[in-house]
């Protein structure tokens, strides 16, 4: 992401805001980048349901758009793309 002039942060922390605007919980990403995507990484024999999982929930409490779920487990390298189907871009994203 570096090479490629991607703004990108690591692992940082995201609040899980309720909607009275108490912080219910966190949530740490392993990846955002250019506040449109979420990346999660994964070093699995198989991606599972729990997996996709994860990633469709913080596509929809971040409110981005985009999450890629990557898989360095299996022999080859493994990726799924995520469309956040409740992306509202009225909202500012985290």
């Amino acid at each position: 992401m570096r090479w490629a002039n991607l703004p990108f942060i690591s692992e940082r922390e995201v609040k899980i805001i309720y909607k009275d605007g108490d912080v219910l919980d966190f949530f740490r990403p392993d990846v955002i980048v250019d506040q449109k995507v979420v990346v999660e990484y994964k070093a699995v024999d198989q991606l599972t349901e729990s997996h996709v999982s994860q990633i469709l929930t913080y596509l929809k409490i971040s409110n981005l758009q985009i999450g890629l779920l990557i898989n360095f487990g299996e022999r080859k390298l493994q990726f799924k793309r995520f469309i956040n189907k409740y992306f509202d871009r009225a909202s500012l994203p985290i």
